[in-house]
């Protein structure tokens, strides 16, 4: 049975619950590491200097409290992958999952949702984020709020 290591579980705790509640369901199937959830103004400036993020704090959705982004690497062969291939299937699978349950949510991979993941000049494949807009329309928010 997979489980988070206390480095996922901390960075867990600063997501937004509905966040936590579609990667721990993911984690029943898929093995992962959270990379990065929420980031103070020190380290979204030095993610913005190194080219890591278009946006300085306090734009990115990393930058809420809790945060409305989280960075997710699959685990193949015991190792938190970086390869786009790898990570594009763990994508479809975690946009697969979210759709099951209701989640509304943009994938650094295939940031408008067409499946076409080579139209993008920015890729992020390890990056998901809220999509605030449909998610004030689901019940997880009436539950959650943002």
């Amino acid at each position: 049975m997979n489980k988070y290591s206390q480095n996922s579980v901390y960075k867990l705790a600063h997501v937004h619950p509905v966040l936590v509640a579609l990667f721990t369901a993911i984690l029943s199937r898929d093995d992962h590491s959270i990379v990065c959830g929420h980031r103070d103004q020190k380290e979204q400036d030095k993610f913005f200097e190194l080219g890591r993020s278009q946006v300085k704090f306090p734009h990115s959705k990393h930058n809420k409290y809790p945060s409305l982004a989280v960075d997710v690497a699959p685990y193949i062969a015991d190792t938190a992958s970086q390869h786009v291939s790898e990570c594009a299937v763990f994508g479809t699978k975690v946009m697969f999952m979210a759709n099951e349950m209701g989640i509304p949510i943009r994938w650094g991979g295939d940031w408008d949702g067409d499946k076409n993941i080579h139209e993008h000049k920015l890729q992020d494949f390890q990056h998901f984020e809220l999509d605030v807009e449909k998610y004030r329309q689901t019940p997880w928010f009436q539950m959650y709020g943002l």
